[in-house]
């Protein structure tokens, strides 16, 4: 195995704490837009946690963790997630909320991907890897 591919060991402690630091840390530093960004870590947050720690620990399972892979695997699964609850609402509905489901989906696309990257960078910050 060539150096980038190597799976390093997953510092746990570094990991527990970029997982909620990556949205804590980018909240701090935008707040100051009229407090959309703490909104959305009060509405968001949670589904950030439930579903992004199993993909995140599925990320570091196989590879690096890096700032560009978390942007890559939040935004497939925002995607997925999105997709999936589109085909619901159009089964369920007939189309009726698929507007919703879309802003929802962006605006899950604009925090959920930027919170990765800040999760991915923190977490390579504590272990002190390229993250980049």
């Amino acid at each position: 195995m060539t150096e980038t591919s190597e799976t390093k060991p997953l510092h746990i402690v570094a990991f527990v704490l970029a997982m909620p630091g990556g949205p804590l840390l980018v909240t701090a530093l935008t707040f100051w837009m009229a407090y959309i960004p703490v909104y959305a870590v009060l509405i968001g947050g949670l589904p950030y946690l439930v579903i992004g720690t199993p993909m995140a620990l599925l990320m570091a399972l196989w590879g690096p963790v890096t700032v560009e892979r978390a942007l890559q695997w939040s935004g497939l699964t925002i995607l997925c997630l999105t997709a999936a609850t589109a085909l619901v609402v159009l089964a369920i509905g007939g189309g009726e909320g698929l507007g919703l489901v879309l802003i929802v989906g962006l605006v899950s696309a604009i925090f959920g991907m930027g919170w990765a990257a800040a999760s991915g960078w923190l977490y390579g910050a504590m272990t002190n890897e390229k993250t980049v």
